[in-house]
């Protein structure tokens, strides 16, 4: 079975030590969120997804696509995005 994005996800959490409770929260979600992706199959839109991953320190390119970029590469991207 091939990777998913919600695998990546869940791994880069559990790399942190932290809960799924305090990423979501840690997000602006509800105290479920994380786990509602992870475990329930909820489809995030993109920018609360942005905000798990900025709130686990992961590369949303990593999880979305499997590939991680730099730090100075993805702001890079999200300057010319804007």
């Amino acid at each position: 079975m091939a990777e998913t994005w919600r695998d990546r996800l869940a791994r880069s959490i559990e790399a942190t030590g932290r809960s799924h409770r305090d990423i979501s929260l840690a997000a602006g979600a509800g105290s479920g969120y994380v786990n509602s992706l992870i475990n329930d199959g909820k489809e995030p839109g993109i920018d609360k997804l942005l905000k798990v991953c900025e709130a686990a320190k992961v590369s949303i390119y990593y999880v979305l696509g499997g590939f991680d970029i730099t730090p100075d590469k993805e702001e890079l991207l999200r300057l010319l995005s804007q």
